[in-house]
C-alpha cells in the first residue's frame, strides 16, 4: 500500500465529514430560526451556538448521527445553565413578613 500523501488527498477523514455534516444540519436550522417570530429567534439562536460550540467534539461520538450530536450539544449546555442557576443563590421572591404579635 501506498502511504504517499500525494495518492491519499482526495481522502475524507470521517471526523471532517462528519463535522461538515453537523454544519449542514447547522446551517439548515438557520431557515427555521429565521421564519420564528423575535423572541423565539433569541432562545433558537441560544441554542444554535450551543450546537457550534461542540461540534469540534463530534469524533469523540461517531455512533451518533449530525442530528443525534447537535441535539446532544444543545441538552449538554442547557444542564449546565440549569446547573449554574441551582448553585447561585436565589432571591426571595416577596415573602410575606408578620407583624409582630403583641
Amino acid at each position: 500500500m501506498d502511504n504517499n500523501p500525494a495518492h491519499n488527498r482526495f481522502f475524507i477523514y470521517p471526523q471532517v465529514q462528519k463535522k461538515d455534516e453537523i454544519q449542514t444540519v447547522i446551517a439548515s436550522m438557520e431557515a427555521f430560526h429565521q421564519s420564528l417570530d423575535e423572541t423565539d429567534q433569541d432562545l433558537v439562536g441560544i441554542l444554535i451556538s450551543y450546537a457550534e460550540t461542540h461540534s469540534s467534539q463530534s469524533h469523540l461520538l461517531p455512533h451518533l448521527t449530525p442530528f443525534e450530536f447537535v441535539l446532544l450539544a444543545m441538552l449538554i449546555e442547557q444542564q449546565r445553565e440549569l446547573a449554574s442557576q441551582k448553585k447561585t443563590p436565589h432571591e426571595p421572591a416577596h415573602e410575606f413578613i408578620h407583624p409582630p404579635f403583641p
